[in-house]
């Protein structure tokens, strides 16, 4: 894995802190992590973080299996299957084998579990 870690959210269905990273490279693009200002990264982690721990980014199935999130797009955007603003996560199980894909919403009263999607299956 190639990310820069933001920080730690606690994962209640394993016990134990999950590491939050930026991924550095994915599939058509390549991202200079030191080139993004702090405090735009503290705001994505800190989103992130919260709308984990709560339970509204991924079911508990998809949290039980929850070994790291990986932000992909760290930038708030809409998209086809989501128009709400959002940031797009990655759940990360065992190996780093993909376990969910996620959004996490600009409005956090938006944010819910069928705000997320799964362009894996």
């Amino acid at each position: 894995m190639s990310a820069k870690l933001l920080g730690y959210a606690w994962n209640g269905y394993i016990q134990k802190n999950v590491g939050i990273y930026l991924a550095s490279s994915g599939s058509g693009y390549s991202r200079v992590s030191s080139a993004i200002d702090q405090s735009s990264l503290n705001l994505v982690y800190a989103q992130t973080k919260n709308a984990f721990e709560v339970g509204k980014l991924f079911s508990p199935d998809d949290m039980a299996r929850t070994e790291y999130i990986e932000i992909s797009d760290p930038a708030m955007h809409p998209s086809p299957l989501d128009p709400r603003p959002h940031i797009t996560t990655r759940a990360k199980g065992a190996g780093g084998a993909d376990v969910k894909a996620g959004h996490v919403t600009q409005n956090p009263s938006e944010q819910t579990v069928d705000s997320t999607f799964n362009p894996l299956d």
